[in-house]
């Protein structure tokens, strides 16, 4: 019987959705093993049978043979001393080894695609500057070839949600293959999260102004990092608009940038995800502003769960997955369109959908329901 996962993934941990989908493979009777090259809070370990630490390195090195043989030599020593039945491999540079892996030692094989790699690297690669360019349309391509490889060979293909799958289909991937697993939320840390008032820090008890949030994922300073910063999420009209709105603010959780902070931007320290939870639940609305690419227009982001099942408002850009899956109960907005337009719909918030109106309709949204769906893949790899 099947009963011996070894998931791998090139992010550090804590990561919600690979913490997420262990926890429900454990509570079904299955033993789940990690390697990740961090654990960045120790409690991210309890999620799993075991940790195993190993740095990986720049995830594009791991598209090219030469760095993955001794990768390949370390994950063949997890599989034997803990008896692996299958190795789920989450994004692509760590499934480009655990499908060797695998295939060596004759195991099933998962591969979890958070991103649509070749379209986010394709991405990046059109933002290039210079040399940065050709590098970077390199490794797009390298993975590209990667990519389907992996599809072919893989026994399941685990997407985050429904757009995803004929962006496979192309790559002549049968869609029975293919498993939808959306980014929602478990109920329980929202529940943890909206009863911790303790954890809402002073800026949220005291400052009177209307809350906007969003997480900061600025890369720094220099031309190149501004571009790149703006690759699937664009800032520029929100910021204008609050500057001209005093009670309205734009808050972010993460590092500082001291330019957007002259413009009235708050920011607030990373915290542990209940923390960052229970006080987001205090904003007003939850951003989700991408930019307008055929990478968001399949992607699903794990925030637009979290806004709405903590109660706020959401203002998004219009995708055909976010319409699919929550009508007109999100303000669409452009992030292209002038600023007065921003502002207009800030002043005119209350003709929206309230955020109790959104948090009863996210009650469809369930966790178990997705989880079950790769429980359903391991009970069928054992019969």
């Amino acid at each position: 019987m099947m009963k011996n996962i070894l998931m791998t993934t090139h992010n550090d941990i804590p990561d919600a959705r690979v913490e997420k989908e262990s926890q429900s493979l454990r509570k079904n009777g299955y033993s789940v093993y990690l390697i990740t090259p961090n654990i960045k809070r120790e409690k991210a370990r309890d999620a799993f049978d075991e940790v195993f630490i190993y740095k990986h390195g720049p995830k594009h090195n791991y598209f090219f043979r030469p760095a993955i043989n001794d990768a390949i030599r370390f994950y063949s020593k997890i599989v034997k001393e803990k008896d692996i039945h299958a190795i789920h491999s989450h994004n692509l540079s760590t499934a480009n080894i655990g499908y060797r892996v695998a295939k060596k030692h004759n195991l099933k094989f998962i591969y979890d695609d958070h991103e649509t790699w070749f379209l986010w690297l394709k991405l990046r690669a059109k933002a290039g500057i210079g040399f940065r360019k050709i590098m970077r349309y390199y490794i797009a391509f390298r993975a590209r070839w990667i990519e389907r490889r992996i599809a072919k060979i893989a026994d399941k293909i685990i997407v985050t949600n429904i757009k995803c799958i004929p962006y496979y289909e192309k790559l002549r991937i049968s869609g029975n293959k293919i498993i939808s697993v959306e980014n929602i939320v478990l109920q329980n840390e929202i529940n943890e999260a909206l009863r911790s008032k303790e954890l809402v820090v002073d800026f949220f008890k005291n400052d009177e102004r209307k809350k906007i949030v969003h997480v900061s994922h600025s890369s720094g300073y220099g031309k190149q990092k501004k571009k790149d910063d703006q690759l699937d999420r664009q800032f520029d009209r929100i910021i204008e608009a609050q500057e001209k709105l005093e009670d309205w603010v734009l808050v972010l959780f993460g590092k500082k940038n001291v330019e957007l902070e002259k413009k009235g931007v708050v920011f607030i320290d990373f915290m542990p995800r209940i923390s960052y939870l229970a006080n987001i639940a205090q904003a007003d609305v939850g951003l989700n502003p991408l930019a307008i690419t055929e990478k968001t227009f399949i992607s699903s982001q794990n925030r637009v769960f979290e806004f709405a099942k903590l109660g706020l408002r959401i203002i998004s850009t219009k995708t055909p997955l976010l319409q699919h899956n929550f009508d007109d109960m999100l303000i669409w907005f452009n992030p292209d369109e002038p600023t007065e337009k921003v502002i207009d719909l800030l002043q005119n918030i209350d003709s929206f959908p309230t955020g109790k109106e959104l948090q009863e309709y996210s009650n469809k949204f369930d966790w178990e329901n997705e989880a079950q769906k790769i429980i359903n893949i391991y009970a069928n790899f054992s019969k």
